[in-house]
């Protein structure tokens, strides 16, 4: 069974997008970013283009400074070729 995150109005939504080589680590080197802070991403979306891995994490809560160090720390990891970074606030309650 899959269950959709519904976020709430007005609650802070971090979308990284992520650039990784195509690696069989690269997704546990993402997400121990997350785990290192105790945070359980709401979403996370992975696909695979030939030599590159794009790794979608939502997380819910971050303030844009902490998304900030996060996207920071995740442009200096092994594998990663780049990190996007959008904020996002929701509008609308599910």
């Amino acid at each position: 069974m899959i269950h959709e995150f519904l976020p709430e109005a007005g609650q802070r939504l971090a979308a990284f997008d992520v650039r990784a080589q195509a690696d069989a680590s690269a997704p546990g080197r993402v997400l121990a970013f997350f785990a290192q802070l105790g945070l359980t991403p709401s979403r996370v979306q992975m696909r695979r283009f030939d030599d590159e891995l794009r790794i979608n994490v939502t997380q819910d809560g971050l303030s844009e400074h902490a998304a900030e160090v996060i996207a920071e720390k995740l442009r200096a990891a092994v594998l990663v070729r780049a990190v996007y970074l959008e904020h996002q606030l929701c509008r609308v309650a599910a």
